[in-house]
């Protein structure tokens, strides 16, 4: 091997050995810079509740308040109510049973189906079984689920 083969292979060893420790030298030296850059890629949605985050703005990270529920298209709060009186509840059950003899209607409490608070009534009916409860819930204006013994 000529000399200045040997002058090139050594800058190249050189040149090789400065990378690597770039490369390896340039997180410690770096690293502040790379954390603050990986705290800006957050984001509502991230199930990480971060600092500039609260269930005002991204309930979808952070929760909300007992009482409320996580609206998915706003990522608010929203108070966990259905305003409903015993009447619209009766007549809303009656018209949805009308052909079960209903003994008792219960409102048992609230909670969130399909992205909207839904009442939880409860109700006892006459069928060949004997007395049996059926689990409604309910919105504003209609029944959106059963849940039944009856199939």
């Amino acid at each position: 091997m000529s000399m200045e083969t040997k002058k090139i292979m050594i800058i190249i060893s050189v040149i090789l050995v400065l990378s690597v420790l770039l490369v390896l030298l340039y997180p410690l030296r770096h690293g502040k810079e790379i954390e603050k850059n990986l705290e800006k890629t957050s984001f509502c949605g991230d199930t990480i509740c971060d600092e500039n985050e609260n269930f005002y703005d991204c309930c979808e990270d952070c929760g909300c308040p007992s009482g409320e529920y996580c609206d998915e298209r706003t990522k608010k709060c929203e108070i966990l109510s259905v305003e409903l009186s015993e009447n619209e509840i009766n007549s809303l059950v009656r018209g949805y049973l009308k052909d079960k003899i209903i003994h008792k209607i219960q409102p048992v409490g609230v909670t969130v189906f399909n992205n909207e608070p839904v009442k939880i009534v409860t109700v006892n009916i006459s069928s060949e079984k004997g007395t049996v409860t059926v689990v409604l819930g309910i919105t504003q204006e209609k029944i959106v689920y059963t849940i039944s013994p009856l199939g």
